[in-house]
């Protein structure tokens, strides 16, 4: 399934920052991770669609606070973003 349909599904889903998704000048590009689902979808924008890319801070402390905010914003904990990422590493594709 794609990023949409997978929003659509009502499936349980946080946001990540991961080390790697920095951007010089610009800042880290946050994820969404479904759970039990394979993978991650970097929020890096769609041109062919006129959307830009997410950015969340400039250093990676900030990043994963925004992240954590956004969470929250969904009524998941720390903790509940924490075991929906480890159910995506685990999630066969």
């Amino acid at each position: 399934m794609n990023i949409e349909q997978l929003l659509q599904s009502g499936k349980k889903y946080c946001y990540t920052i991961l080390a790697t998704s920095y951007v010089k000048g610009k800042g880290y590009i946050p994820s969404i991770v479904f759970e039990n689902e394979s993978g991650h979808f970097p929020l890096a924008g769609n041109p062919a669609k006129m959307q830009e890319a997410w950015y969340w801070g400039e250093d990676l402390e900030t990043a994963k606070k925004i992240a954590a905010e956004k969470n929250a914003e969904l009524g998941i904990s720390e903790e509940e973003a924490f075991r929906i990422v480890g159910s995506s590493m685990f999630a066969k594709k």
